[in-house]
Order: structure tokens, then sequence, then C-alpha cells
């Protein structure tokens, strides 16, 4: 079920905050927000993709912003998005997919 993501994107976005508020130590990193994105690619729920999306989607901009220097999406991001796309029921997930 989609348990497992639910609660690692609860600890990411935790860890998020904690950050935010000046705890150097628990500045997340493009390794864990890969981990949370392939929990959704897994999680075999309604939205599973959305929520996958929405995690790619906070990374690119808080690198992009300079909020998390840390955060580049590489190989595996893409490609865990992309499968979570490829495993959807939504309508537009071709066009989602394809997009990025």
């Amino acid at each position: 079920g989609n348990n497992g993501a639910e609660r690692a994107e609860s600890i990411l976005l935790k860890m998020e905050e904690m950050f935010e508020n000046g705890n150097k130590l628990v500045q997340p990193h493009t390794l864990i927000y890969n981990e949370c994105i392939n929990a959704w690619s897994k999680a075999r729920v309604k939205g599973a993709a959305e929520r996958a999306q929405f995690l790619f989607d906070r990374m690119e901009t808080k690198r992009k912003t300079g909020q998390n220097s840390l955060l580049t999406p590489d190989v595996f991001s893409y490609t865990t998005v992309i499968d979570a796309w490829a495993k959807s029921t939504s309508a537009k997930a071709p066009e989602k997919a394809e997009s990025l």
C-alpha cells in the first residue's frame, strides 16, 4: 500500500522543516528525495504518480531557488517519476511522463 510512501514523505517534510529552521544536520539531499519518489512509484494507489511528481518538482524548485544546494535530480529521479506515471491509470500519465 501507500503507507510506507506516506511515512517516507512525512519524514522528508519534517527534515525539510528542521533544516529550514536552522538544523543543518538534517539537510535533505537527492538520495532521500529519490527514495521517497521511489516509494510512491511502487505504491499502487490512486494519486501515487502525482505524489512522485510533486516531490520531483519540489526538489527542482528548492534547488533552483537556492533553498537547498544538495538537491539535483539525477537519472534515478527522472526514471522513477517516469515509472510512476507508467504505472498510473491517470489520463494525463503519458503526457506527464513525456514532459520530463
